[in-house]
């Protein structure tokens, strides 16, 4: 390949030489009456020859026509070196010859990038984002990061770069810093709907960083307005209306989570797509809509994590509580360690059987402090003074203290506590935890 476009170039530089001797001819002066040679010819001529030069290496993708058009727009340039017009197309052929080119030389190209007029540097490829677009394959975010740095000090104002160093931050999960540059990106190219998308992500990133995602809703707004901004401008983009249609499950805005969840799913129909669709459908109390949209999930091979419970949620919601029990048991024995998954069962079979509540758990697997505080308060035999609402730390923790609170009082048969503490689980927003689902089923169906 180098030896290809080594001759290639020398074959350039040869036809770029016999152009210009033929311009030279006629330093003899003839006779009056001798007919007069070519005239010489002007930067003009030169632009045309390395425009149509140009043009055929857009046709046929082969370097010869791109080096011989960067050798003539030279020329033109060296004749006409304040036209504007002449120096952009001279850039941009110098740009894409040196991106083919095995000996690259940033340099070079920064070169004639400074003698542009700034007019036009700015509408331009930067020197440094040439070297990012060769390297952006396969190196590394700490090795992109000081080169995207560099195009942004040659064109500070310029979107794009902005938006892939917002890029490359959210690689190392740098998350503020991603947010920082997608600012960046948006106030210079306030329309563009990559931008908004961008700024919409990396504020989705500090979210996801937080121990409790339904406590941020500043963040949770600005998301998804930029997202929301982005999907207008690109209605076929499924990732940017699935991330507005979560922001707003998480909002507790339900129909408009409905709105964006849906085209997601039409635009892409994944199994990311058909939960987030399913989830909000059971927000709407839509419960049949969400089973018939698991089973049409399953049948279509699209494995997602909680099918049973929505299958569970439908059977509770029309009274059915035997087989809300036996579909819900079917998620224990895909997971039987955890200790949702058993609390949540051993409830619906209490419920459907109508017997106590049991006491003890066997074979769950207790992963952090939270999950043995819920273990030590339902399985004891008393009931402790003190509570898993009085610890937990954020609206998260307590949504699930409520739930686990009134599944005790159930236990205990207080109805009155039970359901108290049922609308305060779902008061809290925890609009995606399973616990706030069954906390809205159990109102409404629980027998009291």
């Amino acid at each position: 390949m180098k030896n290809k476009y080594t001759n290639t170039l020398s074959r350039a530089v040869t036809i770029a030489a016999t152009v210009l001797a033929l311009s030279s001819c006629g330093t003899n002066a003839p006779k009056q009456d001798t007919p007069a040679f070519k005239k010489p010819l002007t930067a003009f001529d030169y632009f045309d020859m390395g425009a149509e030069q140009y043009n055929r290496w857009e046709q046929t993708e082969q370097l010869m026509p791109l080096l011989l058009a960067e050798k003539l727009f030279a020329k033109s340039l060296a004749m006409q070196p304040d036209n504007i017009n002449i120096q952009q197309a001279h850039y941009d052929t110098l740009m894409w010859a040196s991106f083919w080119k095995n000996d690259y030389s940033e340099q070079e190209v920064e070169a004639a990038f400074n003698a542009l007029n700034p007019f036009i540097r700015q509408d331009v490829s930067s020197p440094a984002k040439i070297s990012y677009a060769r390297l952006s394959g396969d190196a590394s975010a700490d090795t992109l990061i000081p080169i995207l740095f560099r195009a942004i000090q040659q064109q500070p104002r310029n979107a794009h770069t902005w938006k892939e160093l917002s890029e490359q931050y959210a690689e190392k999960e740098h998350d503020w810093m991603a947010v920082a540059a997608a600012e960046h990106a948006v106030k210079y190219a306030p329309d563009d709907p990559e931008n908004n998308q961008r700024l919409a992500y990396a504020i989705n990133g500090v979210i996801e960083s937080r121990a409790c995602n339904f406590e941020q809703k500043p963040l949770l707004k600005r998301s998804a307005y930029y997202g929301a901004k982005a999907a207008a401008a690109d209605k076929e983009n499924a990732d940017t209306a699935g991330l507005v249609g979560l922001q707003y499950l998480r909002l507790g805005l339900h129909p408009l989570a409905h709105k964006f969840a849906a085209q997601a799913y039409s635009l892409e129909q994944d199994a990311w797509n058909g939960s987030l669709l399913i989830d909000t459908y059971i927000n709407l109390n839509k419960y049949q809509e969400a089973a018939e949209l698991a089973q049409t999930l399953l049948s279509n091979g699209l494995k997602y994590a909680e099918p049973y419970r929505d299958f569970a949620l439908y059977k509770a919601s029309t009274g059915h509580w035997d087989e809300a029990s036996l579909e819900y048991r079917k998620l224990v024995k895909k997971d039987p360690e955890n200790i949702y998954y058993n609390l949540i069962a051993n409830w619906l079979q209490s419920i459907s059987n109508n017997t106590p509540l049991p006491l003890m758990l066997e074979n769950v697997q207790l992963n952090n402090d939270w999950e043995k505080i819920l273990y030590n308060y339902l399985t004891a035999e008393k009931a402790p003074a003190t509570t898993p609402v009085d610890q937990a730390k954020d609206v998260c923790e307590l949504a699930d203290a409520h739930f686990y609170t009134a599944m005790r009082f159930w236990r205990d048969g207080d109805s009155a506590k039970t359901q108290q503490h049922l609308k305060l689980a779902r008061k809290q927003g925890a609009t995606w935890f399973q616990e706030h689902f069954w906390a809205g089923v159990l109102l409404k169906e629980l027998p009291m």
